[in-house]
């Protein structure tokens, strides 16, 4: 059996199956219960894609608007602030007793 679309994977016989699974005859009577005013029908009226440079750009502009931790007060754990840590403090932390 061969793909109908490569985004759709199931054949016609395998969407019958699935409907017949779940007790309906067709797509039409799955979907019944929406009112048709709320069906899309036809084009969805989106603009066309962007390439993978202009996505790229977007997201750095987006990302540029973002602030700095540096440059806020952080409140979080032992900080993300530049802080000094004596190194007579690194080696007793790193010795096994202390692990537990």
């Amino acid at each position: 059996m061969t793909q109908p679309h490569p985004y759709i994977p199931a054949t016609e016989a395998e969407e019958q199956e699935m409907l017949k699974a779940i007790g309906v005859r067709s797509f039409e009577e799955l979907i019944k219960i929406i009112p048709p005013e709320l069906r899309v029908n036809g084009e969805l009226g989106l603009d066309s894609g962007l390439s993978e440079m202009e996505v790229s750009a977007e997201l750095n502009r987006l990302g540029g608007m973002n602030r700095p931790a540096a440059t806020g007060i952080c409140f979080l754990g032992g900080g993300a602030y530049d802080h000094y840590t004596p190194e007579a403090v690194k080696a007793i932390v790193q010795r096994s007793e202390f692990y537990t």
